[in-house]
């Protein structure tokens, strides 16, 4: 009886692997990106996670691309100038839906979530006055560096990703307590050497990233493209340095644009401080032929 129903739990999990694998065609290529071994496709835990969740996951994948239209090519080309995979698109994803100014429980903040001291640790500005967490393009490179020096104490990408989540010091721990480094032991529901939080993190992570691979009718389509009415954004933006009594309603009408739009492009500006703004690519003369020879004048007509 019992040899009997090992042979059935074990042409189960085949049974399922094959169902998401035909689902899910690239995901040996994506494990490959992550540094998981192949034998992952066949962990009882992880078909069942994507079994479980694949649809409300979906949703969430469609509802934040949706959202995050504005941000996406700007992560996409700091992580591609770094010379990372483009998946770890998708960790921004989870970590925040691409919502900007995502505040979690604990204090965590952005498109990455940083907590103040990480930030800190890894070139953010985090006042009162000003949160560089809540810039897009900041933001970002500091998370890749923070992720390539995850990279280079573990040594592979699903435990960096991993202890981007619970914490370096938590996951040589768990490391330390298995006896190894293997995800499907570290995942392991039952052994439990990690936090529910970061087995399914990982297990996020790579669902949105074979969600966005997946293909239909035999063609593989964009990411950005697949199953929404979604079109490239209508700004490629420049940075510019304002002082600290700029106002972003005046920028905008003297650039010729709607305030709500430069606003959107600038959702970390703080008031009453000299910064840096993004304003699109195609008002660039026109901020310095009216902005700043205003400024200009005005300075003159004060000595």
């Amino acid at each position: 009886m019992y040899r009997l129903f090992r042979l059935f739990l074990i042409l189960s999990i085949f049974s399922c692997a094959n169902v998401f694998e035909r689902n899910y065609p690239n995901t040996l290529h994506l494990f490959a990106i992550f540094d998981i071994d192949e034998s992952y496709l066949y962990d009882d835990g992880f078909i069942s996670f994507v079994d479980n969740n694949q649809n409300g996951l979906r949703a969430f994948y469609d509802k934040s691309l949706s959202r995050g239209i504005e941000v996406i090519p700007t992560i996409e080309s700091i992580i591609a100038l770094r010379g990372m995979t483009p998946m770890f698109l998708y960790i921004s994803m989870v970590e925040s839906g691409f919502v900007v100014n995502a505040i979690s429980s604990k204090k965590a903040v952005g498109l990455w979530q940083f907590m103040p001291n990480t930030a800190r640790e890894y070139n953010l500005i985090v006042s009162d006055e000003y949160d560089e967490r809540l810039d897009s393009s900041k933001s970002t490179t500091s998370a890749m560096l923070y992720l390539n020096r995850l990279h280079r104490r573990f040594g592979k990408w699903y435990l960096a990703i991993m202890a981007y989540n619970c914490g370096e010091g938590r996951l040589s721990k768990a490391i330390a307590k298995a006896g190894s480094d293997d995800l499907s032991v570290l995942s392991d529901d039952r052994l439990k050497y990690l936090p529910k939080e970061t087995r399914d993190y990982i297990r996020k992570i790579l669902l949105v990233s074979m969600i966005s691979q997946r293909v239909e009718e035999g063609v593989q389509i964009p990411f950005v493209a697949m199953d929404m009415n979604i079109t490239i954004p209508k700004y490629e933006t420049m940075k510019v340095d304002i002082t600290a009594d700029a106002n972003l309603s005046y920028i905008a009408s003297v650039i010729g644009m709607e305030a709500d739009e430069l606003h959107t492009l600038n959702k970390s500006f703080v008031a009453k401080k000299p910064q840096t703004i993004n304003i699109p690519k195609d008002k660039i003369y026109a901020f310095y032929l009216t902005y700043e020879l205003h400024k200009r004048t005005s300075k003159d007509k004060d000595k």
